[in-house]
Parts: C-alpha cells; sequence; structure tokens
C-alpha cells in the first residue's frame, strides 16, 4: 500500500470576502462531508479491504489516504475530487486506521 493526497475541488464562498474562520470552516465541513462519502463509496464498490487509512477532517481541502494503486486509480470517480497524487514523503499521514 501507498500513501496519496486527495485534493477537494472549493466550494463556493457564500460571501464576498471570506474571513480565515470562515474559510477553515468550510474546509473542515468539506472534509468532513467527503470523507463520510469516501467511506460509504469504499465499501460499495468492495474496495475497503484495500484501504489502510483515511486522514482525518482537516482545514485544508486535502485528505491523505493509504491504500492500493487500484483503489488510487479510482479515487477521480467520487464526486468532489479534484485530483490525487503519490505523497512520497507522507506530508499529511495524519489519519486513523480503516
Amino acid at each position: 500500500m501507498s500513501d496519496y493526497l486527495i485534493a477537494l475541488k472549493a466550494t463556493s464562498a457564500e460571501v464576498d470576502q471570506p474571513s480565515r474562520s470562515d474559510i477553515f470552516g468550510a474546509n473542515l465541513s468539506l472534509t468532513t462531508t467527503f470523507r463520510r462519502n469516501l467511506e460509504t463509496w469504499l465499501g460499495e464498490h468492495h474496495l475497503d479491504r484495500q484501504v489502510a487509512g483515511i486522514g482525518e477532517v482537516n482545514g485544508f481541502p486535502v485528505i491523505s489516504l493509504t491504500c492500493t494503486a487500484q483503489v488510487a486509480q479510482r479515487i477521480p470517480e467520487i464526486p468532489g475530487v479534484e485530483w490525487i497524487m503519490p505523497d512520497d514523503n507522507h506530508a499529511m499521514r495524519l489519519q486513523r486506521e480503516f
């Protein structure tokens, strides 16, 4: 298994000039929802056994994932994914086991 970073598509700001707090809150909500959807999607596609860990929710629109290459190739199918890339340096390996 390898580590990957999943970048999420940004949501449109609801205010003209969002504060840092607004941005943090929006990203926290985005990563929380995506993480939940990712867990559901993995189960529905019977890929959950090919995942060792999913990153914790955070204030950045990025989630880390430790999984097989087969799972990583399918991640772009999930709505809301901007891109996925290998995390060879383990830059965001803040995750709990799946």
